[in-house]
């Protein structure tokens, strides 16, 4: 498993708590196997070393040519190969300089590029390695690094992954990476009475945090199926005001996305389709966008987007990326996610994703007194 789920984007504030570099694997060599040109040179300083890391980054994307699969496939293997020879060099800073006062800060951003490349059997070897140097037992950077690493790909085991997040909150009961440790072990399942204690645990012990906001968001999504959905809003391209009681009498599709997230954006034809399927038989589709502060391009790129993919639906725009607080407000951490909404303005489904068609359908023959199968 990717640091990123497949085919959806996911807040990685929420579940990793730091900044993982992302870079789709390949079968390049392993960062044993890549030595940067600064290794075989003769001892450089400690100031020396530090300008060579900070120096050594990934290329820049041009976005001219996000289209072009052969540059997308270059730019990868670049970006990891810099990726890998940077982590290199930290590797190098902190054996040759263990007390430096930037030392503890290199190892960390070793571990963190070794996690954003894959190399999860390394970082696991070298926090493992770490934590059990007497005085780094409760490192807490250490502990979150090596729990959150073991909790992912097929090898994960679930039992072992929930003696670790007590491990974590054991030896930092304070850390609010807690609750996020807690709200990877639910991945979203709120049906079961032990995911359902594990987000009631987050809200009552990290009451504060981010997390628990999106747990509480979790629990109303499953507890308000059935209950009337309020939302109203002003439609950042016509300028119009959009109200769910104005829609009483239609099936409503809320879709939660952005323009810079790759699944929502390859879903977005197929949406268009069903939104063209259904538009006649009094089918309604809602955009609430999770793009960027206008401060930050958002308003126009989604304005642009829109207009250049004639999307007709109307858009809820936000302004705050992941911080959304109606996205928030139903636990929306990972998208596309897909809600909707009967013909009584009551909430249907909160993840509709791959069974969207048929949703829609149901709930027509539902409202119109027919059934599904004679239609």
């Amino acid at each position: 498993m990717q640091w990123i789920r497949p085919l959806r984007c996911v807040a990685a504030a929420l579940v990793l708590g730091s900044a993982f570099v992302v870079v789709t694997a390949t079968a390049e060599p392993t960062i044993d196997e890549v030595k940067p040109a600064a290794a075989a040179t003769e001892k450089l300083s400690a100031d020396d070393l530090l300008k060579q890391i900070e120096a050594t980054k990934p290329p820049k994307l041009d976005e001219a040519r996000k289209d072009d699969k052969a540059y997308i496939e270059e730019h990868v293997a670049a970006s990891r190969k810099a990726i890998k020879e940077k982590a290199e060099l930290c590797a190098q800073f902190v054996e040759t300089y263990p007390d430096h006062p930037k030392a503890a800060a290199t190892r960390l951003l070793r571990w963190r590029l070794l996690g954003g490349i894959g190399e999860q059997k390394k970082l696991l070897s070298e926090t493992d390695a770490y934590l059990k140097q007497p005085g780094h037992e409760k490192d807490a950077e250490a502990l979150f690094l090596n729990v959150r690493t073991s909790m992912i790909g097929p090898a994960a085991n679930p039992e072992k992954s929930k003696a670790a997040v007590e491990r974590f909150i054991a030896a930092q009961p304070k850390d609010p990476r807690g609750a996020q440790l807690l709200y990877s072990l639910v991945r979203e399942d709120t049906k079961s009475d032990a995911n359902r204690k594990i987000l009631d645990r987050i809200i009552a012990q990290y009451p504060e945090t981010p997390t628990a906001a999106y747990a509480k968001g979790q629990i109303r999504r499953s507890d308000e199926i059935g209950k009337p959905f309020a939302l109203s809003f002003t439609d950042a391209i016509s300028g119009k005001t959009i109200a769910m009681s104005d829609l009483k009498g239609k099936v409503v599709v809320v879709d939660y996305w952005a323009t810079w997230c790759g699944p929502c954006v390859a879903e977005m034809p197929h949406m268009k389709e069903l939104y063209s399927q259904f538009k006649s038989q009094g089918v309604e589709f809602i955009g609430i966008s999770l793009d960027a502060p206008e401060s930050e391009g958002g308003l126009d790129k989604l304005k642009e987007f829109v207009a250049k993919k004639e999307i007709p639906w109307p858009q809820y725009y936000q302004a705050k990326g992941w911080d959304g607080d109606f996205s928030k407000s139903w636990g929306v951490n990972s998208i596309p996610c897909v809600f909707v909404i009967d013909a009584s303005g009551n909430l249907a489904s909160t993840d509709a994703g791959g069974n969207l068609e048929k949703l829609i359908t149901d709930l027509i023959a539902k409202r119109d007194g027919k059934s599904a199968k004679a239609d």
